[in-house]
Parts: structure tokens; sequence; C-alpha cells
């Protein structure tokens, strides 16, 4: 447990709650989609992929240190949930009319009616 004269990042409490860290990771990969949907603008999904990437590397480089690798994890999880959204967004992505189109006349037929 948490006391406010120990050290936040304390290992002895982190190994305690060993159990319960991965009920975060939902929580951090959450974080990271809503990270990318509060982005001033569409990143590039390289850009994102790279971060997830070095992310990645950093948890292999700091999987002797239970703390450092902990944070490492946090880490790429959130960065995980930010490459996803960009993935899925990439995925669904449509085409987009680039210019103005006011005041357009549209004309058309009604060919059939149908009763509900």
């Amino acid at each position: 447990m948490w006391h406010p004269e120990s050290r936040i990042l304390n290992p002895e409490s982190l190994r305690s709650e060993k159990e319960r860290l991965v009920l975060w990771l939902p929580v951090l990969l959450g974080l990271g989609i809503g990270l990318f949907f509060a982005w001033p603008h569409d990143p590039s999904l390289a850009a994102a992929g790279f971060v997830f990437a070095v992310f990645c590397g950093v948890v292999f480089a700091a999987r002797k240190r239970y703390v450092a690798r902990t944070l490492a994890v946090a880490l790429a999880v959130v960065s995980a949930g930010f490459f996803l959204a960009a993935l899925r967004t990439q995925m669904v992505a449509a085409p987009a009319i680039h210019k103005s189109l006011f005041y357009r006349e549209v004309s058309g037929r009604v060919e059939d009616v149908q009763d509900k």
C-alpha cells in the first residue's frame, strides 16, 4: 500500500499490487485513444507507429528493473492506444471534398415511393 511517507513508486508497493496492475491496461489504452482525439491535427500513422515501437524497445531495455519496466509498459500501452486510434482512422478514411460547394443546383426526379 502507498503511505504518504513512502515514495510514490515504491517497488515493494508495486509488487504487492502486482495482480491489480493489469486492471489499469484498459484505462491506459483509453487514455491513448483520448489523446489521439484531443490532438490538434491528425498525426501520421507512421509517427504513431514509430512512437509505439520506441516504447516497446524501452520495455525491452527495462526488463530487469521492475519499476522502470512497469512505467515503460504503461507508456507503451498509452502509445498503443494512440497508434490503434490512428490505424482505425486511416482504415475508415473516406475521400473529402476540399473545395467550397456553396449554392449548387441539384435536380432529379422521384421514380418510386414506398409506403412504410
